[in-house]
């Protein structure tokens, strides 16, 4: 009967949501935001390794005049 059926449907439209949102609280575990970065091209990879050599930290937001701000002027 079409009741028998209502049970397995609810079970699997139960599993198929926690697993759809159990990556919130993994990425907020792994890296303290809410969303991971998108590795999907190889230029967003060289351009994550970058910001992660020059700042430390990828997921901070910088702009060109950023990028030279550490660099302390020689005393003269």
């Amino acid at each position: 009967m079409w009741f028998e059926q209502v049970w397995s449907g609810a079970i699997t439209i139960g599993f198929v949501a926690a697993a759809c949102h159990i990556i919130y609280p993994m990425n907020v575990l792994d890296t303290g935001h809410k969303h991971r970065r998108n590795l999907e091209t190889v230029e967003r990879q060289h351009m994550t390794a970058r910001d992660h050599r020059m700042f430390g930290n990828f997921y901070k937001q910088v702009g060109l005049g950023d990028m030279f701000s550490n660099i302390k002027p020689e005393d003269s």
